[in-house]
């Protein structure tokens, strides 16, 4: 039996490797396609956590020979991009490095690089900040890159500032161009967006089926309960059936919640490898897990709500307090906007708002935190997680929602009372 550590199976925080699941065929399909087709450029969109970079990672190990990543932050420039993909390309080029088909670097490409190279460090040491030569060009960059056969995965591209975003249009149209030399240079951005829009803007030069922009959705209970199933196998670890279908429920599509609580759940029986003997995993397990998931998460939690909810001028009405209100009061299935607001008209006798719409669309938005979630397809609504309703619910229908007093112990509680009613269910 092989041995694993428990770190590398269940990855609530970087792409999963060992239990990688498989896609949706179509979803896989067009990513392959994509990838296959010259001068091709991607955008992969989706929210956060729904494995938008694992699936991406998993597909380039089969496809391609290299790839370079950069991770985008807020105080990102495009700039600040150019050179963080030109410093991860100097392994390549400060080495002799091949890989099995014999490919080799130019002898006049690595001059260049390391002339370049030679330059930024010189500006460097003068100015004490990184400054980006004139000749290091979007069009060097993807000769660069192309030259060792590789793609540029520009992670998280939605954090940068709108003006910085509009550049990678361009940044597109040149590595289409060097695609003719280079058939696999592409740039892949992917965004945690609910458009491709909101991660770039671009013009009908890309849209003439140059720019392939693929949407990557929440995960199916199926997909979830398939990552559970790998971790079992690899880890020689049985989790109680009702247990498994308690955490898909409560991880609602997102694969990181699942790797978190069964992480936690592995890290409180202390299961670091695979057992040589198979470990059974109780409910007592996953309540434990829970409580870590609160003790781990209160600031973010606590952020999420005040993010929210906002501020309101006094005397004013928190249309959105009086929605996340309603809404977790309620059980965790979807509403459309109607019952939504017949349920705030219950708590609150003669209220009107005819732009309903507009906040509940407000509190999707990454500015309010996502805190909730919108299903195109019904066209209904819910909390993005069981974990902030049930936050939710505690403060903002038994204390005053700015009064963060401790209350984790009560949210854990309802949490684990959850727990237990679906376990009773056996949903």
């Amino acid at each position: 039996m092989n041995e694993y550590k428990v770190s590398d199976i269940f990855t609530p925080s970087s792409p999963a490797n060992y239990t990688f699941v498989e896609r949706d065929p179509s979803i896989n399909d067009d990513l392959v396609n994509s990838l296959f087709t010259r001068g091709k450029q991607i955008i992969l969109y989706g929210e956060t956590g729904t494995g938008k970079t694992t699936l991406l990672l998993n597909k380039l190990k089969q496809l391609y020979e290299n790839y370079i990543i950069t991770r985008c932050t807020i105080d990102y420039t495009f700039e600040k991009l150019l050179l963080d993909a030109f410093d991860q390309l100097n392994r390549y080029y400060t080495s002799e490095i091949t890989n099995a088909k014999g490919w080799v670097i130019s002898p006049e490409l690595r001059t260049e690089f390391l002339n370049l190279k030679a330059e930024i460090n010189n500006k460097t040491n003068i100015s004490q900040q990184r400054i980006l030569p004139l000749q290091l060009t979007l069009s060097r960059l993807s000769k660069f890159i192309g030259e060792i056969k590789a793609c540029w995965i520009i992670e998280d591209y939605h954090k940068i500032q709108y003006s910085e975003r509009v550049k990678l249009s361009q940044a597109m149209k040149v590595f289409m161009d060097t695609s003719y030399d280079y058939p696999e240079v592409r740039i892949i951005a992917t965004g945690a967006v609910d458009s491709p829009r909101k991660i770039l803007q671009h013009d009908n030069e890309l849209e003439n089926n140059r720019l392939s922009e693929i949407y990557i959705p929440l995960m199916s209970n199926d997909e979830l309960t398939q990552i559970i199933l790998k971790g079992e196998e690899l880890l020689n670890i049985v989790f109680d059936e009702n247990i498994i279908e308690i955490i898909v429920s409560f991880a609602n599509g997102l694969p990181s919640f699942v790797h978190q609580l069964c992480l936690n759940m592995c890290f409180n029986r202390n299961i670091l490898v695979t057992q040589q003997e198979a470990v059974r995993l109780e409910l007592s397990d996953l309540e434990m897990s829970l409580k870590n998931y609160m003790n781990t998460h209160k600031d973010t939690l606590k952020y999420q709500i005040q993010k929210a909810i906002g501020k309101t001028k006094e005397n004013s009405i928190n249309h959105r307090k009086l929605i996340l209100q309603s809404l977790s009061e309620i059980d965790f299935r979807e509403y459309y906007p109607k019952e939504i607001k017949t349920k705030i008209a219950s708590n609150k006798p003669g209220y009107r708002n005819n732009n309903l719409s507009y906040y509940l669309k407000d509190l999707c938005s990454p500015r309010r935190s996502s805190i909730l979630r919108y299903n195109k397809e019904l066209g209904r609504y819910c909390f993005s997680s069981p974990i902030l309703k049930a936050y939710a619910d505690y403060n903002l229908n038994n204390h005053d929602y700015l009064a963060y007093e401790n209350p984790f112990a009560d949210i854990t509680q309802l949490l684990i009372d959850q727990v237990n009613y679906f376990a009773q269910q056996k949903i």
